[in-house]
């Protein structure tokens, strides 16, 4: 498990190199998200706004 949150931790870092750290969540409830209201918390809540955040993201996290 601590290892798991290592590469959180990383990855977290990474991203909020070029993202806003308002569209960067930790721990965030996803059931703020969902149309029924359902879900735990995401160990990332990632939010890009542009399609040059999402590309940056999808290169971060694969």
């Amino acid at each position: 498990m601590a290892n798991n949150n290592q590469n959180i931790k990383v990855l977290q870092t990474a991203l909020l190199e070029k993202l806003p750290c308002t569209r960067v969540r930790e721990q965030e409830l996803l059931c703020h998200h969902t149309t029924f209201k359902i879900g735990g918390p995401a160990d990332l809540f990632i939010e890009p706004t542009t399609m040059a955040e999402l590309s940056f993201t999808l290169r971060t996290i694969h």
